[in-house]
């Protein structure tokens, strides 16, 4: 019975220890979740916990921080937008470059994606040109697009100081206009926006005409230097035929003969009409001697006069052709030089002729258009302002502010909370 009590007090012993150790662990717990809440730099209402003066601070600088991030931002934005934005037009066509020549490299580019070529790299090109500097020259030329951008409207922000450099102004252009193209199908959309309609409407018309007038110088390219070749050749070969013309003149001036040919085919009628004469005067002479008539008066004269006839002949003989060595100015030796110098004139003539027709060719090639601008979105006139979104912009900018604000906010938090450790 002893060793049962014994036995008894011990275990009643243990359980009692046991709770012991169990209950100090509870108030070990409550007393450090009490110490931390003491930390917190949320105040305690309850339980008589002082505010800290830190607390305070925080509290002044997470108000000062919301006003200067989040109310006065967004409060100027209102102010602004509500009161001095001023409204600005968009004015939208689409189109595509065409070819008026279709290839065989056009046809692979339509059936693969992956070949940039044929129209969808001029659109490419043409979407570059638009973005660049040439272009606002080229515009600058034809509307003065520093006043168009940089009317008394009052609006400060948006619109253009007429004093930038020209760096400036394409950083501007690029904001006003707008140009996306479709990689695959080479189909373009552009749009331009200002603060009047008819300025936008004008200013896309503008930039459509430039734009096909480049793209054609581009593909036009050899075209160009053909009918800059053919033009100089042109000019070459007229100058030849001149040049031709002024030596077959000389010679024929210093032969004293026009047309050899119409000079040789005279003196040989004349040649046979003297021939024919010269065979009626020895009839007449034949038939008076034949008839006994030897010492009669009439055969003096008629052999004087065939004598003249036979030098006639000679004479006329000898100036259509005659040897070296009796006389080397005859119509054949002077006919020689001036053959020659036909035969010049005849071939410059012919490659002057050659040169026109191929100086025609490449005119009529350059003056035919190689590229077309289809635009199959024709731009209207915009009927209501689309910029500025007033309401969207006032809340994106309230909500970066409130973004930030967050984060420092946050990060504040985190260095307090640090410090008070």
């Amino acid at each position: 019975m002893e060793m049962e009590k014994i036995t008894t007090d011990r275990s009643l012993v243990g359980e009692t220890s046991e709770v012991a150790v169990a209950y100090a662990d509870l108030v070990s717990k409550e007393l450090r979740r009490v110490a931390r809440k003491a930390r917190f730099s949320r105040p305690v209402v309850s339980g008589g916990f002082r505010v800290r003066r830190s607390d305070k601070i925080f509290r002044y600088y997470l108000v000062a921080l919301f006003v200067v991030l989040v109310a006065l931002p967004t409060f100027a934005a209102g102010a602004y937008f509500a009161f001095f934005s001023a409204d600005q037009f968009t004015a939208e066509a689409r189109f595509s470059v065409a070819s008026g020549e279709t290839s065989a490299l056009d046809a692979l580019a339509g059936m693969s994606s992956f070949i940039q070529t044929g129209q969808a790299k001029n659109t490419i090109i043409v979407s570059e040109y638009i973005e660049s500097r040439p272009m606002i020259d080229a515009l600058e030329k034809r509307l003065n697009l520093k006043r168009i951008f940089s009317p008394n409207n009052g609006d400060f922000v948006a619109r253009l100081n007429e004093n930038s450099s020209a760096e400036k102004f394409l950083k501007y252009w690029k904001n006003q206009v707008s140009i996306t193209v479709n990689r695959t199908s080479g189909l373009a959309s552009l749009t331009v926006s200002t603060f009047s309609p008819q300025d936008s409407l004008r200013i896309i018309h503008e930039i459509l005409q430039i734009s096909e007038q480049i793209v054609n110088e581009l593909t036009q390219k050899s075209d160009i230097d053909a009918y800059s070749l053919s033009k100089s050749e042109l000019g070459r070969a007229k100058a030849e035929l001149e040049n031709a013309t002024s030596r077959l003149r000389d010679a024929r001036n210093s032969a004293g003969v026009l047309d050899v040919k119409l000079s040789a085919e005279v003196a040989s009628r004349l040649i046979s009409q003297l021939r024919l004469e010269l065979a009626n005067v020895e009839v007449q002479i034949s038939s008076l001697r034949a008839s006994n008539a030897a010492s009669a008066p009439q055969i003096v004269p008629l052999e004087n006069q065939a004598a003249s006839i036979r030098q006639q002949i000679t004479a006329y003989q000898d100036s259509v052709a005659s040897a070296p060595t009796r006389d080397s100015n005859s119509l054949a030796t002077r006919a020689t030089e001036i053959q020659e110098r036909e035969v010049e004139a005849e071939i410059a003539r012919s490659m002057y002729s050659g040169a026109v027709l191929e100086y025609e060719r490449a005119r009529i090639a350059l003056e035919k258009k190689r590229s077309y601008l289809l635009t199959y979105v024709t731009p209207r006139l915009p009927e209501e302002a689309l910029y500025p979104r007033r309401i969207l912009f006032t809340a994106i900018v309230s909500l970066v502010g409130s973004l930030v604000w967050c984060i420092f906010g946050g990060v504040g938090w985190m260095i307090r909370d640090h410090m008070a450790s």
